[in-house]
């Protein structure tokens, strides 16, 4: 037994600093190989991705940043796994922290700085792609939006997950000008069939309005409440049905009171076409009237809106 002891207890011994030193080496060999191979795949040559901590257990990134001037960054990023989670194609949890999205106009049109751009074969056939489970998903950051004239940085949180049958699910929560917003996305990523959905609480018009260009000046009052539900089916036509509703909006145009009284509420259905259904708007100033519309049409394609009225 002696004699069987000391070569095991001596392998044992090779084995484990073997481990210890793979543990070492494991935020510097995922440095060296894994950062190359991801800015190869991207074509993104100044890739930047700061490795604290790669272990068995998971990951803990510092910032990440696509290239000098790009507009995506991040301040710091975990993903956590287990051994036997990793076998079955499961990751237990991504947090991105610090997440910076610049979107910035030029020439009238936006664009994200430095988006990656993934190299595809024109030829060769689209394969299934390998989509692992995600029991959690977190992001925390900021939006900002650099226009000729509209300039804008909201806050964003998202928190979802992605089932092992491709179904993505996210909840983002953001504010304009300190009005609460919500969206959500219902995704079928194997079928490519998409379900989005936007909720605007009683929000108010005056603090939404000093995000237009050329409203930012006027006075307003009153509130704006909207909610809106679109399918895009991978086989089908589009479908979204959408409500927008004001209530005791007051402003002054050319010197001249306008006054709401109570709520209107407009309705969109499109699928085939375009129907659009307004409930009566009630002014109290300049005039006290009632204005009624009726046979409401739009023409998306030729930029035509019509119907008639009666007041």
């Amino acid at each position: 037994m002696i004699r069987f002891a000391r070569p095991l207890a001596f392998a044992l011994a090779v084995f484990c600093v073997i481990l210890s030193g793979l543990w070492i080496a494991l935020p510097r060999l995922t440095q060296e190989l894994l950062v190359p191979m991801l800015a190869s795949a991207l074509d993104m040559p100044h890739v930047g991705v700061e490795i604290r901590r790669a272990d068995f257990s998971g990951l803990d990134l510092g910032e990440i940043s696509l290239a000098p001037d790009s507009g995506i960054r991040t301040t710091a990023a975990q993903v956590d796994w287990s051994l036997a989670g990793l076998l079955r194609g499961r990751v237990d949890r991504v947090r991105v922290m610090g997440l910076r999205v610049l979107a910035r106009e030029t020439d009238g049109k936006w664009t994200v700085p430095g988006l990656p751009k993934t190299k595809k074969d024109p030829g060769s056939d689209a394969a299934p792609m390998f989509m692992p489970r995600i029991g959690e998903v977190s992001v925390d950051g900021q939006i900002i939006l650099d226009g000729q004239r509209l300039k804008l940085s909201a806050p964003l949180s998202v928190n979802g997950s992605l089932s092992e049958d491709g179904r993505l699910l996210l909840d983002a929560r953001t504010a304009l000008a300190g009005q609460d917003m919500r969206l959500a996305l219902d995704a079928d990523l194997g079928r490519n069939d998409f379900r989005l959905s936007m909720a605007l609480p009683p929000a108010s018009v005056a603090a939404l309005a000093s995000l237009v260009p050329g409203l930012e000046n006027m006075p307003f009052s009153g509130n704006i409440e909207a909610q809106a539900n679109a399918t895009l089916p991978s086989d089908q036509k589009p479908r979204m049905e959408a409500s927008l509703g004001l209530g005791d909006i007051r402003t002054l145009i050319g010197g001249n009171a306008l006054t709401q009284e109570g709520d209107t509420t407009m309705r969109l259905d499109w699928q085939d076409g375009v129907r659009l259904a307004l409930d009566p708007i009630r002014l109290n100033a300049p005039l006290p009237l009632i204005l009624t519309m009726s046979d409401i049409h739009a023409d998306l394609d030729n930029g035509a809106f019509g119907g008639s009225f009666d007041l």
